[in-house]
């Protein structure tokens, strides 16, 4: 009687709380969202960051464990009982296969579909990186690759309850589907403009904001890190005009240009100055040679080159900061800006450069092949300045065919020593993520942050103060 009176009190203490307005986690975005799908990589941050809350990757969140062959050759991973999409739908191996399978890098993998809870995955060669690549959100079979929708069945812990739109999108709201966590609901409304959200937040209408320092506002905490999974650099085209060849001359650059004026001037003081292309992470080393600020420059060039960058205020400015100090070596720059959506066709994938000032991302495995091996000198590799050093080439195949981390981090000590000894791009910055929060929500924590969809690594741990 006891058992079945403490079960009704439980089942009505439920309902009562089910039908209470839950308190919701309120971000403000500049911009807008424009599809949510895991298939194809997003330019667009918002994007991203939403599909990484309704939909689950294997590795993370759908398999309850995985095993590894002793070569490094076979991974088996075992599905978590009972997964479903959003619709109720079950969600199996038949599914994390279809999704798989829809994705380049995927198409020539071994792919064994053991039962509905266990699927198998057998290598040509061990591929240290591998884990990271399975972090891909699993869509239902038969969802289609060219979906560019707002509101697809996903399969991760948060779910799309509410798209308010009009001639634009102004809210998107997420509900929990794993009741662990301790918010329910994640609402993200879009403004047109900085000065519109500064507007939204003096008035209390978002708890949360999140990218350039827009305002400090007394009733926010601020968390500022580095984005260790972007950076910025100068890349020249090693097959280019001939004094780019010229690897002292590449050095003396790097020591004519003082980087701390440039992120101060550029960016506000909002970046973090690198000296190499893993940095943030485990296989990070200071046994580099860098070729830091020289105040005065030994030796004078008569040499005019073109400095390609995105047509942006940030980028404009870091450019007349290098045109600056350049010309006290002798060196002339003219800029040439081009439209950030055009940089891929216009400039990258044609090599029509000398130098560009260019940002790229790279994963949480310090892996580097894609960016610095000499096979990827043509696009979709991305070793645009043509860059051939056959002990790199070396150092990326070992360190990504041995599941040994030290023995890793001795392979990528090697590959950054000789690249950054060798100049064919000129570090510059990190970019500072600034997450500005109300002093209403507590637990939030910025450790570990790769891009901005890592904010939300730690939101179980989130709740209202």
């Amino acid at each position: 009687m006891l058992d079945i009176l403490k079960a009704a009190l439980i089942s009505v203490s439920t309902f009562i709380s089910a039908l209470l307005p839950q308190p919701a986690y309120i971000e403000g975005v500049v911009g807008q969202p424009l599809e949510f799908n895991p298939l194809v990589k997003s330019a667009n941050e918002i994007d991203e960051t939403i599909e990484s809350l309704i939909f689950g990757n294997l590795p993370d969140h759908l398999s309850e464990s995985f095993e590894i062959s002793e070569d490094g050759k076979e991974y088996i991973f075992y599905l978590k009982p009972n997964l479903k999409f959003h619709n109720g739908q079950a969600l199996t191996t038949d599914d994390v296969a279809y999704t798989l399978r829809q994705l380049e890098e995927f198409q020539s993998l071994a792919l064994e579909v053991v039962d509905k809870s266990t699927i198998r995955f057998v290598l040509e060669e061990p591929f240290a990186p591998f884990l990271g690549l399975l972090r891909v959100g699993i869509v239902p079979r038969g969802f289609p690759k060219d979906y560019s929708g707002l509101t697809p069945i996903g399969s991760g812990p948060f779910r799309i309850i509410e798209i308010k739109k009009g001639n634009r999108v102004y809210e998107v709201e997420l509900g929990a589907v794993d009741q662990s966590y301790q918010i329910k609901r994640l609402c993200f409304k879009f403004y047109l403009t900085h000065r519109d959200l500064v507007e939204a937040i003096k008035l209390g209408d978002v708890l949360a904001y999140g990218g350039p320092k827009i305002l400090k506002w007394p009733t926010f905490n601020y968390f500022e890190q580095p984005l260790t999974g972007r950076y910025y650099g100068l890349f020249f085209n090693l097959n280019g005009p001939e004094i780019l060849s010229d690897r002292e001359f590449r050095r003396n650059l790097a020591r004519a240009l003082n980087k701390e004026v440039l992120v101060e001037q550029a960016l506000g003081g909002e970046g973090v100055i690198i000296d190499s292309p893993i940095v943030g992470s485990w296989a990070e080393t200071d046994d580099i040679s860098v070729h830091g600020y020289q105040e005065i420059p030994s030796v004078a060039y008569n040499n005019k080159l073109t400095l390609t960058v995105p047509a942006t205020l940030a980028h404009l400015k870091a450019a007349d900061v290098i045109k600056e100090y350049w010309s006290w070596l002798g060196v002339a720059l003219d800029i040439r800006p081009v439209a950030p959506a055009e940089i891929l066709e216009k400039v990258i994938k044609p090599k029509d450069f000398e130098i560009l000032l260019f940002g790229q991302e790279v994963g949480r495995d310090p892996d580097r092949y894609v960016y610095w091996h000499s096979t990827q000198e043509d696009y979709p590799g991305l070793n645009f300045t043509g860059y051939s050093q056959m002990r790199v080439d070396k150092a990326l195949e070992e360190g990504r065919k041995t599941l040994d981390q030290e023995k890793r981090k001795e392979h990528y000590t090697n590959f950054q020593r000789i690249l950054t000894a060798d100049v064919p791009v000129i570090w510059l910055y990190q970019p500072l993520y600034t997450f500005g929060v109300s002093k209403k929500i507590s637990g939030v924590s910025l450790d570990g942050l790769l891009h901005p969809k890592d904010r939300f690594a730690n939101l179980k741990e989130w709740g209202f103060e």
